[in-house]
């Protein structure tokens, strides 16, 4: 819920003082922040397993072509 939905909802109502208003805004704010830092915490996992797994994948493309290379050179060395 943003900041200005919970004031919405409080002035709505009509039932709360400003301090309660502002006690929920400030509430409201905080939630917001927190969710806000929970998403970059998420986004940069996010980030370190996508690199993570080109790393891998790079790896297994170096792999392949060393064993191309080797099977190559092996084929060369019987034919002859």
């Amino acid at each position: 819920m943003t900041a200005m939905m919970a004031v919405l909802k409080l002035f709505s109502q009509r039932e709360d003082t400003y301090a309660q208003v502002m006690v929920a805004v400030r509430r409201a704010q905080e939630m917001q922040q927190k969710a806000e830092k929970r998403a970059r915490k998420f986004r940069k996992q996010a980030r370190l397993q996508e690199q993570a797994w080109k790393d891998r994948n790079d790896w297994e493309d170096i792999a392949e072509y060393r064993r191309k290379q080797w099977v190559k050179a092996i084929r060369e060395r019987d034919h002859k």
